[in-house]
């Protein structure tokens, strides 16, 4: 139940954090949080006390002729009178409900405020006045809670006080008091003080209906203006929702997670945007005096209602991340004429419609009042599912005080004496790398110099783990919060100590926040986050605007990548560094500058081989109807090396320089990646490029790289290992081997929890077809598989791969059936695989596999079925047949074709 009011729960949640921004008193904010949505809902209040007084005064006249009835007549006669009656007076039973509709409308509010108080952590054990914790019953009398019957009090006293009620509703009044009384009794205190504050507020009214006449006249005054402007009323206001709150609402939900403002930040914003177009857009249809000319007006704001409203939810197109690409317009030359045509079709036709009626808005308005209250409607609908489908994660409800930015200062400058610089191609694997040695001489002269280590493992497997580790030294072993680990992995570092101590000055180059504030990075900026209507208008304000607009008019819109960042930093003249591989590439190009008085440590993370691949060979982005792929984009990356090498040897500082190229893991993030490492030392004189033997990992990064301070160190038994972040383990493996061969991966323990990804739920008996493109596998997916479909399946790409499920109409107690279809991937030297299978880490059996293709079933027992959820994974054997030299992990696993879970 509380999920199907996950929206107006949301609002409760904003409103009250907003409330109590704004008071700094939990206590108070309950107070004025009532009294807002008492004046919110007030029209509807009365609404329904109309209602009530209708069905008051129909029942007066039926009542004492229905009493005759019966008395006068019985069975098939007395049904007929009363039936006739009842279509005398155009009334039907199912109308006497009318009389608690005012108790209906509550219901939603009531559930969803009791679901948000019930959950929100911030009162818990905050005491307010006399009551020591506001997310607890009071407890005020010797034990014994007292605000439920103060609430039960003013719930009989209103009872008594009401206007125009009958016995009857008194005595259900107060029967209703009696049962809130139980039900709430053991409610915290927050929940008794908003809903008795509610009653409070319904109460005042009451006593003072009589006194406020003039209050009640203007607001018939105000009826009587709306009901002669029905018609541009009820057009205003949904364009007004439309472009104010709903499109801006929707923008935020899907990028909540990406956005450094909270929603109770911003919310306010959009309901003033929503007033202010109301109101402007209103002032001008009462300035039109004429009534063709307000006919005109309107229908243009209809057509643009229609327009902005299909544009945002029906004919939009996907232009993917705004992840500092430029999209390609050309691609969408025919879909951008079908939206122009679609706009002009709107605008026109709502134009020639009002026109074809004369402008009689009275006419008009007939046609026009549905569709307007449709799109309203529709979007409430869609909120609710984009609400259900994207819960807003807890940072959406706390703004972020601070944030570290790396900025761009001294990017591209070097010292004359001495530089470390390291360029960091993400996810870029040694096996791409050496299938480049074999295939491009060219680019391998250009790295005399350098030795090429093979046999290198990196920590992580995801750059948000690996690069604090590479830069630090220190691993992180799941058992604190990660800025936790942050702070003491930066505090006191001794090699950026001894850095600064040979004078360096230290120059990092990241995206994300892996760094403390205090680290002794010149380029690191420790930001106060502001949010104020600029912040907002230049953060968001261009995605919504994007949303909206038609096709050819999104470019005036369109920024490369929306980052709070670049707003924090635009009134310092600072850029935040971003990575955007071509713009460094073409910046570099014009050439390092000398940095006079120190030393440079220079680090650059770049995206390197890490999806999607929009670069090719030349740093050029792909041409439309070409496919990218990981070794030429790759290749283009290693230009960017190149062009900084060439500046170093113009500069005439290259060999005193120490140069690492590098990767933070290999791709595809699984057990047996290797991530490139490639390493020029000072001093060294531009030989041939060489390939070393040495088994090296990341765990001992700092100290090989800073050689010129702590010497030569040799690499006889480095212990080496690996942590793997799985859909809910964070694994310890270990590398006794050469890092190429799988057999020599060893996984040694389980860490702890890592995550636990959601997969979409499954519906028992639903065949799943993995060769069709449609079909959103993906959701299914844990570890162990290619990040896009194969046209002819989807491939498990290591050693161990899982797939996973939320049952939907699983009944407890029942044995499943798991059948799939499959085809075994060899290589020449295995003659067969064993398949090993495993459901929710219990193993189920294994299947003896070959290149055919099969079809396979087990049963799963319901003993092991874990609240719904199902973990079905496998690994496959190598049969104690040793793997030949250079295969890679995506040589190993099963082409899955189909599959199905049901009941047995």
């Amino acid at each position: 139940m509380p999920d199907f009011f996950a929206p107006l729960i949301m609002v409760y949640k904003v409103l009250y954090l907003f409330a109590y921004d704004i008071t700094g008193n939990y206590g108070i904010a309950l107070i004025l949080l009532s009294l807002f949505v008492f004046i919110v809902l007030f029209p509807f209040n009365s609404k329904m006390r109309q209602i009530q007084n209708e069905e008051r005064e129909v029942q007066s006249v039926l009542l004492p002729q229905l009493e005759i009835i019966k008395k006068q007549y019985h069975s098939k006669e007395q049904y007929e009178k009363i039936k006739r009656l009842y279509h005398r007076y155009a009334y039907h039973p199912i109308y006497a409900l009318r009389s608690a509709a005012g108790l209906i409308l509550q219901i939603p509010f009531f559930i969803a405020a009791r679901s948000m108080l019930y959950s929100l952590q911030e009162i818990k054990g905050v005491s307010w006045g006399i009551i020591e914790n506001l997310g607890a019953p009071d407890h005020l009398m010797a034990g014994i809670n007292l605000l439920p019957f103060v609430m039960t009090f003013v719930t009989i006293l209103y009872a008594f006080v009401a206007p125009k009620i009958t016995k009857k509703e008194i005595i259900q009044t107060i029967i209703i008091g009696v049962v809130f009384l139980i039900i709430l009794y053991p409610a915290p205190s927050a929940l008794l003080i908003f809903w008795t504050c509610n009653l409070l507020w319904s109460l005042f009214h009451c006593l003072l209906f009589d006194r406020l006449q003039w209050f009640n006249d203007s607001i018939e005054r105000v009826g009587d203006f709306f009901f002669k402007n029905e018609l541009a009323f009820h057009i205003i206001f949904a364009l007004a929702l439309t472009v104010g709150l709903f499109i801006p609402l929707e923008v935020y939900i899907k990028n909540a997670d990406q956005l450094w403002f909270s929603i109770k930040d911003i919310v306010k914003y959009f309901v003033a945007d929503t007033v202010q177009y109301f109101a402007v857009l209103l002032l001008i249809y009462i300035a039109c005096l004429r009534k063709k000319t307000r006919g005109i007006y309107l229908s243009v704001l209809l057509g643009l209602l229609l327009g902005v409203f299909l544009q945002s939810y029906i004919i939009s197109l996907d232009y993917g991340s705004f992840n500092g690409n430029e999209i390609e317009w050309g691609k969408y030359t025919r879909e951008g004429l079908i939206n122009t045509f679609i706009w002009l079709f709107c605008l026109g036709e709502t134009f020639v419609n009002f026109k074809r009626l004369k402008f009689d808005l009275e006419r008009i308005k007939k046609y026009v009042k549905p569709i307007a209250f449709c799109i309203v409607a529709i979007q409430c609908v869609a909120l609710f599912l984009s609400l259900k489908n994207n819960p807003l994660p807890e940072s959406a409800y706390v703004t972020k005080k601070t944030i570290n930015i790396f900025t761009t200062k001294n990017m591209f400058n070097v010292s004359s004496q001495n530089n470390i610089i390291v360029l960091l191609l993400d996810m870029f694997d040694a096996s791409v790398f050496e299938k480049i040695v074999q295939k491009e001489p060219t680019i391998i002269d250009e790295l005399k110099g350098f030795t090429f280590y093979p046999d290198t493992t990196s920590v992580f497997g995801l750059s948000y783990t690996s690069i604090p580790q590479i830069l630090t030294g220190k691993i992180y072993y799941n058992d604190m919060s990660r800025s936790q680990y942050i702070e003491q992995a930066w505090d006191n570092n001794q090699y950026y100590a001894d850095l600064k101590k040979n004078n360096y000055d230290i120059g990092i180059y990241e995206k994300e926040e892996i760094a403390s504030s205090d680290a002794p990075i010149s380029n690191l900026l420790y930001e106060n986050i502001i949010v104020d209507r600029d912040a907002v208008n230049n953060s968001l304000k261009p995605l919504i605007m994007f949303r909206m607009a038609p096709h050819y008019a999104k470019r005036i819109f369109y920024v490369y990548n929306p980052d709070s960042q670049l707003y924090l930093l635009a009134n310092k003249q600072i850029q935040a560094y971003k990575e955007d591989d071509r713009e460094f590439y073409l910046r570099l190009k014009k050439g390092l500058s000398f940095q006079e008085g120190s030393n440079c440590f220079r680090f650059y993370h770049l995206t390197g081989s890490h999806y999607p691949y929009v670069l090719d060979r030349n740093m050029e982005y792909i041409k439309q109807g070409v496919r990218g792929n990981i070794y030429e984009q790759s290749v283009g990356k290693l230009k960017i090396v190149i062009e900084y090498i060439r500046q170093l040897k113009q500069k005439g500082v290259f060999e005193n320089s120490t140069f690492v190229i590098m990767a933070d893991h290999g791709y595809h993030n699984k057990v047996g990646s290797r991530p490139l490492l490639c390493i020029k030392q000072p001093g060294k004189k531009s030989t041939a490029m060489k390939v070393s033997g040495e088994a090296i990992s990341y765990s001992d990064f700092m100290p090989m790289l800073l050689q010129r301070f702590y010497g030569e160190r040799a690499y006889t038994k480095p212990d080496r290992k690996y942590y793997l972040q799985q859909e809910r383990d964070f694994v310890e493996y270990e590398i006794i081997g050469n890092a190429k061969d799988l057999l020599s991966w060893k996984k040694k323990r389980i860490l702890g929890s890592w995550y636990k990804k959601q997969a979409n739920t499954y519906k028992l008996g639903e065949e799943i077809d993995c060769t069709d493109k449609n079909w959103d596998f993906e959701t299914y997916q844990g570890t162990g598989w290619f990040e896009k479909p194969e046209p002819d399946g989807n491939w498990s790409v290591g050693p161990e791969s899982s797939l996973q499920f939320k049952l939907n109409n699983y009944k407890k107690g029942k044995d499943l059936l798991f059948s799939f279809s499959a085809i075994t991937y060899l290589i020449s030297d295995l003659p067969y695989r064993t398949a090993k299978f495993y459901v929710n880490d219990v193993f189920i059996t294994d299947i003896v596999l070959d290149n055919k293709t099969y079809d396979f079933s087990f049963i799963i027992p319901a003993t092991i079925v874990d609240s719904d959820y199902l973990r079905i994974r496998f690994t496959i054997d190598h049969n104690g047949v040793s793997l030949k030299t250079g295969t890679a992990i995506n040589d190993l696993g099963i082409l899955l074709k189909r599959l199905k879970i049901e009941e047995k």
